[in-house]
């Protein structure tokens, strides 16, 4: 062999070498994300108030090539009464909140504003509610070309009301108002407006996620109630989100162990397998260079984001690559997260 071709498999051999070992893979995992609202630490019992005016102009039915019909009023006041408790149901699963649903009724007369403050005030003092989360309106459209007809329900004082049946598929709108005071400051928290809208089929299948959740699924407008209640319900809850990270696996049977603990989710195996490599087995600089880049992530999945932090802006510092200065931002995003999920939580004011 002449020593051209010596050098051309040497210099293929290192070519495949860094290549093999600047490979990566994603990996998965759930993690807590904070809720859109952040209640204050003080706030423990909570009302769940039905407020929703009981007017019939904005709650239209459209079928049969947009005929419309006033006939399903009272569904209306179903659906509105169902979601609050649909809401409640769904925050009760936080398990921070000691919950109440107010129902007053369309005979209330609370028809102004003023006249809505005045009552939720006086039920916050009489009740001690340190919080109300109150629907203040409800609106709803109901979409379909096929023919319609109607059954009577009964509520649980056994008032009947019509809901309409359908005969094909069929598209249902709602919009919900939900507003929330905090007392005793008498303050509006939040101000907001969650429309949903579901297609059923003729089965009343429907693959939207929030329909699916609820304990009984018929295809109706109370269902679609509901659902928007959850859906809303979610900006008051941390949630569980997936996220994928990438991690370099090596080329080694230590490094490639490694990897496949950190696949099956056993990031203190794999954290432990890098900071050892880290410290006798790198003595190349890419290879201190991933190692610094796995260890970040694993720190950061382990929730321990002071030396997450720490070892990218080490990495950033003596690698001087993007990939680090992309952690950074990451690890800081996830510390805010996390003091915020704190307050959530009520850990901390």
């Amino acid at each position: 062999m002449t020593v051209f071709k010596v050098l051309r498999l040497t210099r293929l051999g290192l070519w495949i070498f860094l290549l093999w070992g600047c490979s990566m893979v994603k990996v998965k995992m759930e993690i807590l994300r904070p809720a859109s609202v952040t209640f204050p630490q003080a706030v423990q019992r909570v009302a769940v108030v039905d407020l929703a005016p009981y007017a019939s102009e904005n709650f239209i039915y459209s079928y049969e090539n947009g005929k419309a019909s006033t006939r399903f009023r009272e569904l209306r006041t179903i659906s509105a009464e169902q979601a609050v408790k649909a809401l409640a149901a769904e925050l009760a699963q936080f398990g921070r909140f000691q919950l109440a649903v107010v129902l007053p009724g369309g005979a209330m007369g609370l028809n102004t504003e003023e006249k809505k403050l005045s009552f939720l005030r006086q039920l916050a003092q009489d009740s001690g509610f340190h919080a109300i989360i109150y629907l203040d309106n409800l609106e709803g459209q109901i979409e379909s070309n096929s023919s319609m007809g109607s059954i009577t329900q009964y509520d649980p004082f056994g008032y009947p009301y019509l809901v309409p049946t359908f005969t094909g598929s069929r598209i249902i709108t709602v919009r919900q108002n939900w507003r929330i005071r905090l007392y005793p400051q008498d303050v509006e928290l939040e101000n907001f407006i969650q429309e949903k809208k579901i297609s059923y089929q003729r089965n009343g299948y429907s693959p939207d996620e929030a329909y699916k959740s609820l304990p009984s699924r018929k295809g109706s407008f109370e269902n679609t109630a509901q659902a928007a209640a959850v859906q809303y319900a979610r900006r008051l809850m941390p949630y569980w989100e997936e996220i994928r990270r990438k991690i370099y696996t090596g080329y080694t049977k230590p490094w490639l162990d490694a990897c496949d603990s950190a696949q099956v989710g056993n990031w203190k195996a794999a954290t432990e397998a890098w900071l050892h490599l880290s410290k006798c087995c790198a003595p190349f600089r890419f290879q201190k260079k991933q190692l610094y880049y796995n260890l970040s992530v694993g720190y950061e999945l382990l929730e321990d984001f002071d030396n997450a932090l720490r070892t990218a802006q080490n990495g950033l510092r003596n690698f001087g690559r993007s990939k680090f200065a992309e952690r950074i931002s990451i690890l800081q995003s996830r510390i805010e997260d996390n003091e915020l999920l704190d307050r959530q939580f009520g850990q901390k004011p």
